[in-house]
């Protein structure tokens, strides 16, 4: 019997994985793209549980199918955050991130005052699927496994999104560099309203999943976006893998330890374990350490810059912006009268661009764009 309760426990905190990994992968797609910690993110979750439960109530609609309505509504709503206000902050500039934190601060604000009249501020939840499916010894609760399911599915669909599609390598590449893919003709500006409406959708599909498991109300908002926090920082900030992973983690360290000491104590040891990983590997249990090499170079303008393990070379003393490499992508430009850098995204082999054609080349998944004969874009 201890072999059979081990076993549960264990089932248990891997689907509770599933449930945190939605309500983090959004944050973590934001932040990868745009380097944006959206503050607001727990509120787009609440908005989306209690979206959820109002359809319960108007039309006894279960969150099985709810979350799709809920999805879409935090898409509308984080395209229209992102392209009415963030876009308007110069994210570039200096002062750009400090900018993004006090603007979704204060949306955070407004939305949950704006819940808070709209549905009160008692707890809300959805009754749903709450019997036990057995397997001999062994009891698995009905709707937690149901609803960790259909979140791992949305997770893993959006990585096959991020991995296999175009617009995907596109997002992917966006967050690499920016630069590299504004010079390869990528509308960026575009993406980052796309990369934030699809976040907010996934915190919207997380609320509508989770309110059927955790009671919350409309001032949740803060304590979701720590727990969101916690797995991403946890897995290394960007790194998808690394959220799974971290998420997985803290379902599994969440169920043994309310298990052993009650569910006070699993929260203290949930952030006790994050600390101790921001101390002993402050990238993340998957992230990888940026290093800052100087070029040897006097004549060199900037210095080479390595960030995520990518290995960045010193440019030519003729060189006007420094060749970059990301992911071991090993990027270099040879020619003194190459314009622009070459850029390396994600494997894609970009190359440098004729010295006639002041933009570059693009070689993006396996598609190589080149430049024509005139000084314009391919």
């Amino acid at each position: 019997m201890i072999g059979v309760t081990y076993l549960a426990l264990a089932i248990t905190g891997l689907l509770w994985g599933g449930i945190y990994l939605l309500m983090a992968e959004g944050l973590n797609l934001i932040y990868g793209v745009m380097k944006v910690v959206n503050v607001a993110h727990g509120d787009f979750i609440v908005v989306g549980g209690l979206f959820a439960v109002t359809l319960f109530a108007t039309w006894e609609l279960s969150p099985l199918l709810s979350f799709l309505a809920s999805g879409l509504l935090l898409f509308a709503l984080g395209a229209c955050v992102q392209a009415g206000v963030l876009e308007r902050l110069h994210l570039g500039e200096a002062q750009g991130e400090l900018r993004t934190l006090l603007a979704t601060f204060g949306l955070s604000y407004m939305i949950s005052n704006a819940a808070f009249l709209i549905w009160g501020a008692q707890f809300q939840s959805i009754p749903v699927l709450q019997g036990s499916l057995r397997l001999g010894a062994l009891s698995i609760p009905e709707g937690l496994l149901a609803l960790a399911g259909i979140a791992l599915a949305i997770a893993l669909g959006v990585q096959v999104w991020l991995t296999r599609t175009l617009t995907g390598r596109m997002v992917r590449a966006t967050a690499e560099s920016e630069l590299g893919a504004a010079a390869c003709g990528l509308d960026t500006r575009r993406l980052r309203v796309v990369t934030f409406a699809l976040g907010s959708a996934m915190a919207g599909a997380a609320g509508a999943l989770t309110i059927a498991l955790i009671p919350f109300q409309a001032v949740s908002g803060p304590l979701l976006t720590v727990q969101a926090f916690t797995v991403i920082a946890l897995g290394g900030l960007g790194n998808y893998t690394g959220a799974l992973l971290a998420a997985l983690v803290i379902g599994l360290t969440q169920v043994w330890t309310s298990f052993f000491f009650g569910s006070g104590v699993a929260a203290a040891v949930i952030y006790a374990v994050f600390i101790a990983v921001l101390v002993f590997r402050p990238q993340g249990l998957l992230g990888r350490a940026g290093r800052i090499l100087r070029c040897p170079s006097p004549r060199s303008p900037l210095p080479a810059i390595s960030l995520l393990g990518g290995g960045f070379r010193c440019p030519s003393p003729r060189t006007p912006l420094p060749a970059i490499s990301l992911l071991g992508g090993g990027f270099r430009c040879p020619s003194p009268r190459t314009p622009l850098p070459a850029v390396s995204l994600l494997g894609g082999g970009f190359r440098c661009p004729s010295t006639g054609c002041p933009p570059a080349a693009c070689a993006w998944s396996g598609r190589l764009r080149r430049c024509s004969s005139s000084p314009a874009w391919p």
